[in-house]
């Protein structure tokens, strides 16, 4: 309590050192208070009490301060307990009293540092084995896991790239803690895999225009497609509903303009080869010569068009075949002219399949209302404050879900500090496999990166001329391996700050 107090401390960590040994003599203790239960339970119960109470404590004084242990790899070995690892090690549980899971699952602690200080060939402790088994702890829960490494032993330095790939593979795992600073100040060889392990690749997406963006986007994701999406360049709403369709079929989104597609679009649809293509908007906006043109490309293409007469019609269309491919559970309720705030949510649709239905900001079309009414929804989102979509629009849909989404608000007060909110709700895990980054004002050149960051599940950053406060906030607790650049005049030092937070 006086550290918290009376200190700037970002966290309390405790070791795994409760009981020195079995032998320890507290029988006089035992004695006065152990009310007749057994001594190992009883010793167990002194050791959860401390736990239960350092981490209320702490919260009573500053709830911002983490609590944390780092317990020994092996709770229990399954030959002891079903619910164990598949070791064959020291047990924490019976050799120091240390109950780890009942912290998790109480929630007593706020992240946990399992020592998993052993290589992935350790006959009783493999390093895989303990990893998978500690995510499956923790998951559903609000602790955050932090693997241990002991980087003084040889096998495990000698294999630390292997090791942290693994446990940065896995969605339950938040990073990876070494110890300790020592034998990494020694170790010349061990520094060099570290800092490659950091290392961000940064790679750029960009044409000489947005078509030509498009085509650098489905180069990078597919090698050929089954299924093709074309959507309008200058259509942005079309193209960003579309995402999660696109992701359904594992398909890229190519741009084309009204009534004839670009060379570059022409030549990535041979490339591609796809059975179908999808024409996304009504006749207004791909006018119907661009069929004869998709067939002189190779004749056999099945052509087929989702679209309204308008941005909300349209948007529908794309949900109700997103519905035929993947049972539609969760909606994504956004105003139909917020087209940057929709990039930062397409995403996520696209990764969840799930759609995004445009609405007017106090007026949800019937025809949408119906429709999700049908479909037994068991939550949904919308976008902004009451100006942007009204609680009228919210009450409806709250009315057809199966869980409270009244309030379920994502909202910035702009573009940027909503692709913050978006960012910090949606993409909680410390570790994401990558970053794409476009620029805020020009959302034709970014909206084919939905299906490709929806494939990779990686959050799309939507950029000004420098990161907002709040994106430079969510973005520091992120950690990633790669970042696509998405389209042309991107800030380069804002480029440069996100690679440095999330390094």
């Amino acid at each position: 309590a006086e550290v918290v107090k009376n200190y700037k401390v970002d966290g309390i960590h405790f070791d795994d050192y409760f009981y020195p040994s079995k032998s320890f003599n507290d029988d006089t203790s035992y004695s006065k208070y152990g009310n007749g239960i057994n001594k190992d339970d009883w010793r167990r119960a002194n050791v959860n009490t401390l736990i239960q109470k350092v981490y209320t404590k702490i919260n009573s004084i500053n709830s911002s301060v983490s609590f944390g242990v780092s317990p020994r790899g092996i709770w229990k070995n399954a030959s002891s307990d079903p619910a164990g690892s598949a070791t064959n090690g020291g047990q924490s549980y019976y050799d120091i009293y240390c109950d780890s899971v009942a912290w998790i699952k109480n929630g007593w602690v706020d992240y946990i540092n399992p020592q998993i200080y052993w290589a992935f060939e350790n006959s009783a402790a493999p390093y895989g084995t303990l990893v998978d088994w500690w995510a499956k702890q923790v998951k559903g829960t609000n602790v955050k896991l932090y693997i241990g490494h002991d980087v003084s032993k040889t096998e495990v330095a000698n294999q630390i790239e292997k090791q942290v790939n693994y446990s940065r593979a896995n969605s339950e795992v938040d990073g990876n803690i070494y110890f300790r600073a020592k034998f990494i100040s020694e170790n010349s060889t061990l520094q060099s895999k570290l800092k490659q392990l950091n290392k961000v690749t940064h790679k750029q997406l960009k044409g000489l225009n947005r078509y030509e963006t498009s085509v650098k986007v489905s180069k990078e994701g597919w090698s050929s497609a089954n299924t093709v999406l074309l959507v309008n360049g200058y259509a942005n709403a079309d193209g960003l509903v579309a995402t999660p369709l696109a992701s359904a079929y594992g398909a890229p989104i190519l741009l084309s303009s009204a009534d004839t597609s670009p060379e570059s679009t022409k030549t990535e649809l041979k490339r591609l080869n796809p059975s179908k293509v999808i024409l996304i908007g009504g006749k207004g906006v791909l006018y119907g010569k661009l069929i004869n043109e998709i067939k002189s490309i190779k004749s056999s293409i099945t052509v087929e068009r989702l679209g309204g007469s308008t941005r909300y019609d349209t948007s529908l269309l794309v949900a109700k075949r997103l519905d035929t491919i993947i049972d539609t559970n969760k909606a994504y309720i956004w105003d139909g002219y917020g087209e940057a705030d929709a990039l930062s949510i397409s995403a996520k649709a696209g990764e969840e399949r799930q759609p995004i239905i445009l609405s007017e900001t106090n007026s949800l079309k019937d025809s949408s209302f119906e429709w999700l009414k049908g479909e037994k929804l068991q939550n949904a989102y919308c976008r902004g404050g009451t100006g942007i979509i009204g609680d009228s629009v919210i009450s409806k849909v709250n009315s057809i879900t199966s869980s409270n989404v009244s309030g379920n608000r994502v909202a910035g007060i702009n573009r940027y500090d909503t692709n913050a909110a978006v960012i910090k709700k949606f993409y909680t895990n410390s570790v994401q496999s990558g970053i794409s980054v476009t620029k805020g004002d020009v959302v034709a050149d970014a909206l084919t990166s939905g299906p490709l960051a929806a494939k990779l599940k990686t959050p799309i950053v939507l950029v000004d001329t420098e990161l907002s406060n709040n994106q430079k906030q969510v973005l520091s607790t992120k950690q990633a391996s790669l970042v696509y650049e998405i389209g042309g005049g991107i800030n380069p030092s804002a480029v440069q700050d996100v690679i440095n937070r999330v390094r």
